[in-house]
């Protein structure tokens, strides 16, 4: 339970994997035995949690602590910021994903990336990840996540490519708001972000923000397919 499935040095930094317990009786208990070994301060907000809820809570923590562990980081506790971010030592950056049996932790030191030191002025920077499952949805989400430009690109409904192609999208439009919200601290919608992904494992990213809170912004995209998910990972820097 728990288990580390992979361990991986990404362009934004360490990403760690770990396998989350199915929903059933047997794993809440062996979940709760998990949960009475985290630090103090996760253990009581992990108790306060739903069953249903907890397990990937906990599972997100245990997979970003073993990517700060990777790089010589002792994170402490994880709890969240009032943005519901990981809450993380200044020398730092890091970001969560789950998804039904995955969790992910994405970690990176703060004088490893650009404008290294800076603080929330020019050079300060964030990152995000989010993992998302390439399989059918029961409805077709296409006109809510894609722009008119990323829809005119969208294979059609009989292409096996369509599948992927939007669940990429999804992907990377989660990972670019939790990078971004660090800097205006507000949910940036599926509409203000257009993304194109590249076979090489980049990502185009134009940016609609309202009020013209993209400008002065530089957003990195990058992406992986990991057997039957899509793992994207994106880089906000302030220029």
């Amino acid at each position: 339970m728990f288990e580390r499935v992979f361990a991986l040095d990404l362009p934004h930094g360490r990403c760690v994997g770990v396998a989350l317990p199915k929903s059933d009786a047997t794993s809440h208990a062996l979940v709760s035995a998990v949960v009475a070994a985290l630090p103090e301060a996760e253990r009581q907000h992990a108790e306060t949690l739903p069953e249903a809820r907890r397990a990937s809570w906990v599972g997100g923590r245990i997979a970003l602590r073993a990517a700060l562990v990777d790089l010589g980081v002792d994170g402490g506790a994880i709890l969240s910021t009032p943005r519901g971010a990981p809450r993380l030592p200044g020398s730092v950056r890091g970001s969560i994903s789950h998804k039904e049996s995955l969790a992910v932790g994405l970690a990176a030191r703060a004088e490893a990336g650009p404008g290294a030191g800076a603080g929330a002025g020019a050079g300060a920077w964030h990152i995000g990840i989010d993992i998302e499952r390439i399989a059918p949805a029961k409805l077709d989400i296409s006109k809510r996540v894609l722009r008119p430009e990323e829809l005119a690109r969208l294979p059609p409904p009989e292409d096996p490519r369509r599948i992927e192609e939007l669940a990429f999208a999804f992907s990377a439009k989660e990972a670019i708001y939790k990078a971004f919200d660090p800097f205006i601290a507000r949910y940036v919608s599926f509409q203000e972000v257009a993304v194109e992904r590249r076979a090489d494992g980049t990502a185009r990213a134009a940016l609609d923000l309202r009020d013209g809170d993209g400008a002065g912004y530089d957003v990195d995209v990058r992406w992986l397919r990991r057997d039957d998910f899509i793992v994207t990972t994106a880089r906000v820097s302030r220029l």
